[in-house]
C-alpha cells in the first residue's frame, strides 16, 4: 500500500467514526477526487461496512450482502440525507459515493432495526401530499391564579409577573424562573400552571430552586411559593426534574393517586393519559413511589412502573435511564418500540394525528433520531422497514 493509499485510509476512518477536522475532510475529498477507479473506495466501503456490522449485529450475512451490494449500485439524487453530513463540497462523482456512504450508514447515523424482513429503497411504497411538518419548540401558555393566561413564546424576555415578593422572568433561552426577594413570610402563595401544546416545550425553575423540563402535551400546577412540610406539585404528561435539596421538607409529585416523594434527586416521569403505563425513571439520589397500598424505592437506575388499569406497581432494576431522558436531550430513543408506541412520541412532538388503515404494521424498531428534524426525516427512517404512510395536511395514516 503506497503512502497515499494508507493517507486515504487514514483519512477515510476517521470520517466513518466522525472524528475528521473540517482539513482532514477537505483533503479525503481531494484524495478521492485522484482515484481512477473506484476498487479502493469500494474496499474502503466494505471494511467500514464489515467493522460496523461487527459493532452492531444489525443484520444476518445474507441481508447485509443484499444491503451492501444495493449500496454500490446506488446512485446520487438530491436528497435530505445529503444533506445530513458535511460533504456538500464533493464533484458529483464523488457526491455519488458520499451517498453510497450515507445510504449504507444513514440507518446507522440514527440507527432503526426493524425486526422484520429488510426492505430495499425500490421496494419503499410512500405517498406524500407536498407536506413536512416542523419539529416542536419553546412553547408553553402561564395560567396565573387569577385565571390569566401568558403565551410564553409570544411573550418579551424579562419579568412577566411581579407579585409582592415574587418576581416570574422569562429567559432568553426558553425558562421561566420564580424568585423571592426577601424572606416572603407574608406573600401568599397562589397556584400557577404552565402547559405544553403538542409540539411544544418548556423549563421552568421554581421557586426552591428545583428544575423542571416539560415534554410536549404537559402540564405542571406549583405553587409560586413553597411553604408547610412538603413542596408538592401536580403533573400531567412527562416531565423531568432536577429537585433542590431540602431535608427538613420533602418533594411529592402527584400524578393523580400516585405520588413521589423525594427529599433532593434527578428524575424522569411519564404519565400520558394515553399511554398503558406511568413511568418514574431515578437518575440520581433516591425516591419512594406510592400508589394507594402499594409503594416501592426506587434506587439510581430503577424505574417505577404503574399500570394504569389495575394500578399495579412493579420496580425494575436497570435500566436505560439515557433512553428514557433522551427527549430532554433532544432525541427520540427506542429499544423494540412498536409502531403505535413511536407514533404517539411523533404526534406529541410534531402535532400531527396518526390514523391505521387496515391492520397495524407488526413491527419493532431500535434506535434514535434527533428531535430537531423535520417529520418528513423521521418518516424516511421507516421506509427502509416497508411502511407505508399517507400524508395529508396534519393528519398521517399509516398503511398495511
Amino acid at each position: 500500500m503506497t503512502q497515499s493509499d494508507k493517507r486515504l485510509a487514514y483519512l477515510f476512518s476517521l470520517y466513518f467514526s466522525h472524528k475528521a477536522t473540517e482539513q482532514e475532510i477537505n483533503e479525503l475529498c481531494t484524495l478521492t477526487d485522484l482515484i481512477v477507479d473506484d476498487e479502493q473506495l469500494t474496499l474502503l466501503l466494505q471494511k467500514a461496512w464489515d467493522e460496523f456490522q461487527l459493532r452492531n449485529l444489525y443484520f444476518d450475512d445474507a441481508t447485509s450482502k443484499q444491503i451492501f451490494n444495493n449500496v454500490l449500485g446506488s446512485r446520487v439524487k438530491e436528497d435530505i440525507s445529503v444533506k445530513r453530513l458535511y460533504w456538500s463540497n464533493f464533484s458529483a462523482r464523488n457526491l455519488a459515493i458520499a451517498a453510497s456512504i450515507i445510504a449504507m450508514l444513514g440507518v446507522g447515523l440514527y440507527f432503526f432495526r426493524a425486526k422484520s424482513s429488510y426492505i430495499l429503497p425500490d421496494q419503499v411504497n410512500i405517498e406524500h401530499q407536498n407536506h413536512d411538518a416542523l419539529p416542536g419548540g419553546n412553547n408553553a401558555v402561564l395560567t396565573l391564579a387569577d385565571g390569566s393566561r401568558i403565551v410564553l413564546n409570544k411573550a418579551k424576555n424579562g419579568t412577566l409577573v411581579k407579585v409582592g415578593n415574587i418576581k416570574v422572568n422569562k429567559t432568553a433561552d426558553g425558562q421561566l424562573v420564580y424568585s423571592i426577594n426577601g424572606a416572603g413570610n407574608e406573600q401568599r402563595s397562589e397556584f400557577n400552571t404552565i402547559s405544553t401544546p403538542k409540539g411544544g416545550q418548556y423549563q421552568v425553575v421554581l421557586a426552591d430552586g428545583t428544575k423542571v423540563w416539560l415534554n410536549a402535551a404537559s402540564s405542571i400546577k406549583y405553587p409560586t411559593m413553597f411553604s408547610g412540610r412538603k413542596r408538592q406539585v401536580e403533573i400531567l404528561g412527562e416531565a423531568y426534574f432536577e429537585v433542590a435539596k431540602n431535608p427538613k421538607v420533602p418533594f411529592v409529585v402527584k400524578i393523580g393517586q400516585t405520588e413521589i416523594k423525594v427529599l433532593g434527586t434527578h428524575f424522569n416521569v411519564m404519565a400520558y393519559n394515553d399511554e398503558s403505563q406511568l413511568k418514574a425513571t431515578l437518575i440520581e439520589g433516591a425516591v419512594q413511589i406510592s400508589n394507594g397500598s402499594s409503594t416501592g424505592l426506587l434506587k439510581p437506575g430503577d424505574q417505577a412502573v404503574v399500570n394504569n388499569k389495575n394500578f399495579h406497581l412493579a420496580i425494575l432494576h436497570d435500566v436505560d435511564i439515557d433512553r428514557d431522558i433522551a427527549w430532554k436531550d433532544g432525541s427520540f430513543d427506542f429499544k423494540n418500540a412498536d409502531v403505535q408506541q413511536i407514533m404517539r412520541q411523533v404526534s406529541r412532538w410534531y402535532d400531527i394525528d396518526v390514523h391505521y388503515e387496515g391492520k397495524i404494521p407488526n413491527k419493532v424498531f431500535t434506535g434514535s433520531i434527533s428531535r430537531s428534524v423535520n417529520l418528513s426525516e423521521v418518516l424516511d427512517i421507516f421506509h427502509y422497514s416497508g411502511l407505508r404512510f399517507k400524508i395529508e395536511g396534519k393528519r398521517i395514516t399509516i398503511q398495511s
